[in-house]
């Protein structure tokens, strides 16, 4: 635990060094110096100590007496927390490399928030991350978490003077402190006198009784609201969309896992999983997932087709964990193995690929200027390495093989088709439906990426931007290296299954040997396929050898000679034949507005007389309809009470003695009774 430790301290240190040293006239230059090189050091420390524990089944363990009113706190890394901490120092690093290169590159005259200030905060929200994870002691985690909270605050409004991103980073603190709030209820309740420490909440989750079911379901809200679930993902939106991009990155790569982990810790705090455990994670989780990509399918913004795609991918993992809980409570090994595991791997793979989109939207952000996806195109023949490495990323969160993608959603799937054995109706009903939702949100998924990298990459550009330019080092490197681990991670994934092995042991999982032939299909599906790949490409280039083609002229163009940019496919009108099977169950309002067109000759009447602009606006219906409107009737509640605030002292005195008053008649109260 003392190497965990020190990478906290160094993080910590690296951070408040830069706030210290960052200065203008070397532009955050050793500001960045001080983040990444601390930042280095956790990552290379929390990996050596999270491999051992992975590989070896160690379990490490501190206690330190942090005196009344915390007393003992101890301090726990295992093979769960592991498995997180490593992808955590992962995320970190590449995030904060590919930041350095994001700020130097973005306009110095433009307001925004000092450089050293921004490393500081990633650092603080970096080492709260890693110390969530060993933390037992739930108070204690409470404060933590509230640091993580006010860390990834201060990240997202990082160029001043917008409203967006500030509101943006208000309404992720609002969020957050929501689902802390219910977190704590979930914890007075679980600890019930007996302590504070994760390990008295067995005896209350693992009881089939009332309280027990109410407990468990506040810590999967409570954590559902960090992990971007629906109903609970309106922050995620806004953050992810609003936020510099190299912290968008770590929104969907590490601040995202910290739900599913605090979900899953909970799991590995239940031995006894009811029935109802299992269907609730696993119907909010399809909600997410089905809801989450189809809104991904409405956007032309790139930055928003990512967030909801962060939510859909939250769903899919949910679908896992779910699965694992059904196979729990139904005595099913073969379908609890293959749901945790799948959602494990997923949460790899999630890590990995959502890094690549981000940065590789964040390239394209600053080369161009826009997100909007109908004013690109043809980015490929500038941006060659930011293009290869998004369409890499799309085929993996396309779950199509070679790439990673395709493992952890096989797996899930496998999972889904052993709840059709059972004899129980109820059961096999769910996994028919869950099969279908998987199967539908894995069509939309292709089309929201064929649509996304089709507009943004190919083609010829749709409007006069500036010449795009390929980005520094520091943000392609994180690309090539995150992007050639999704395919070896797909054409190999025994390897991550050997790390996720110890994590199903902390999960309560057996006989893990039984997801063996599972894992072994998959690798060679995708070793397969990129074999297919190869032999396709190499036939090609034969071909182009061998036969040379004669130079050609249509004879007939078609009226196709004099092309434009503006005959090519947008985001929407690609999308539109898909968005209308699927429009009702989408909040979405078309809008015309009439140009009038000047006449090029006098007393001529031009030919149309008007032209006309078609915008549509997809809306969603939960923030709303559900929480807009709550907010509006919370809002109006509170407005009756107003004349509390009557701006005088006394009155205020009046009411601080009131309090005083009630608390002790309810502290003599108690006693007495």
């Amino acid at each position: 635990m003392s190497v965990l430790f020190i990478a906290v301290a160094a993080a910590v240190t690296g951070g408040l060094l830069a706030a210290v040293f960052s200065g203008k006239a070397d532009r955050g230059r050793v500001a960045a110096v001080c983040s990444v090189s601390t930042i280095a050091l956790a990552a290379a420390g929390v990996l050596f100590v999270s491999v051992r524990v992975l590989l070896g089944g160690d379990v490490l363990t501190e206690t330190i007496d942090m005196g009344a009113p915390l007393g003992l706190v101890r301090f726990e890394l295992d093979a769960l927390s592991a498995f997180f901490a490593a992808l955590t120092a992962v995320t970190t690093l590449f995030s904060i490399i590919y930041i350095t290169g994001y700020i130097s590159l973005m306009p110095k005259s433009s307001p925004r928030m000092s450089a050293g200030l921004h490393y500081m905060f990633f650092n603080f929200a970096a080492a709260s991350m890693l110390m969530a994870l060993v933390l037992r002691n739930a108070l204690v985690f409470l404060v933590v978490w509230e640091i993580m909270a006010l860390s990834i605050f201060f990240l997202i409004p990082f160029e001043r003077g917008k409203i967006k991103p500030m509101s943006a980073a208000v309404q992720f603190l609002v969020t957050m402190h929501v689902g802390a709030v219910i977190l704590a209820a979930a914890i007075v309740m679980a600890s019930n006198g007996t302590g504070m420490d994760f390990s008295d909440f067995t005896a209350v989750l693992s009881s089939n009784t009332t309280s027990g079911t109410i407990v468990f379901l506040l810590f999967f809200i409570g954590f559902a609201f960090k992990a971007g679930l629906m109903p609970f993902h309106s922050w995620a939106v806004h953050a992810e969309t609003e936020a510099p991009r190299g912290v968008s990155g770590l929104l969907s790569g590490a601040a995202v896992n910290m739900g599913i982990y605090g979900i899953l810790r909970i799991i590995a705090l239940t031995p006894a999983a009811a029935p109802l455990y299992g269907y609730t994670v696993l119907f909010i989780s399809m909600f997410s997932a089905v809801l989450g990509i189809l809104y991904a399918l409405v956007q032309n913004d790139l930055r928003r087709i990512l967030a909801y795609s962060t939510i859909e991918n939250a769903g899919i993992i949910g679908i896992g964990i779910g699965v694992g809980l059904l196979g729990k409570a139904y005595s099913l090994p073969l379908m609890e193995v293959l749901g945790f595991a799948g959602a494990l791997f997923h949460v790899v793979n999630h890590s990995l690929f959502k890094g690549v989109l981000f940065y590789a939207a964040g390239a394209v952000f600053l080369s161009t200027g826009t997100s909007n996806i109908d004013r690109l195109g043809g980015l490929i023949k500038s941006m060659p390495v930011v293009a290869v490495t998004f369409l890499a990323a799309s085929l993996s969160a396309s779950a199509l093989p070679p790439f990673n993608g395709f493992i952890s959603e096989f797996l899930i799937y496998s999972g889904l088709l052993r709840a059709l054995t059972p004899a129980s109706g109820f059961i096999i009903t769910v996994g028919v439906i869950a099969v279908a939702v998987l199967a539908l949100n894995g069509a939309v998924t292709l089309a929201v990426f064929a649509k996304t990298f089709g507009i943004t990459f190919l083609g010829t550009p749709r409007s006069n931007l500036p010449a795009a330019l390929q980005p520094p080092a520091s943000m392609t490197l994180p690309l090539i290296v995150l992007a050639a681990s999704c395919l070896v991670t797909g054409l190999w994934p025994e390897s991550v299954m050997r790390l996720i092995h110890a994590p199903l042991v902390c999960l309560g999982v057996t006989q893990i040997n039984l997801i063996g032939n599972a894992v072994t299909i998959t690798g060679s599906v995708a070793r397969g396929a990129l074999l297919l790949v190869v032999v396709t490409a190499a036939l090609f280039l034969i071909r182009t050898l061998l036969v040379r083609t004669p130079a050609s002229a249509p004879t007939w163009g078609c009226g196709y000679e004099a092309v434009s940019s503006r005959m090519q496919y947008t985001g929407s009108s690609l999308g539109a034949p898909l968005v209308k099977l699927v429009s009702p169950l989408l909040r979405r309002v078309e809008k015309k507005k009439f140009i009038p067109k000047s006449a090029d000759i006098p007393g001529c009447e031009p030919f149309p007389a008007r032209r006309v602009k078609y915008t549509s606006v997809t809306f969603d219906f939960i923030e709303s309809m559900v929480i807009d409107k709550g907010i509006a009737i919370l809002k109006a509640v509170f407005e009756r009470f107003s004349w509390v605030q009557s701006g005088h002292t006394g009155h205020y005195v009046l009411y601080i003695l009131a309090a005083l008053a009630a608390f002790l008649f309810a502290a003599v109260w108690r006693g007495v009774a």
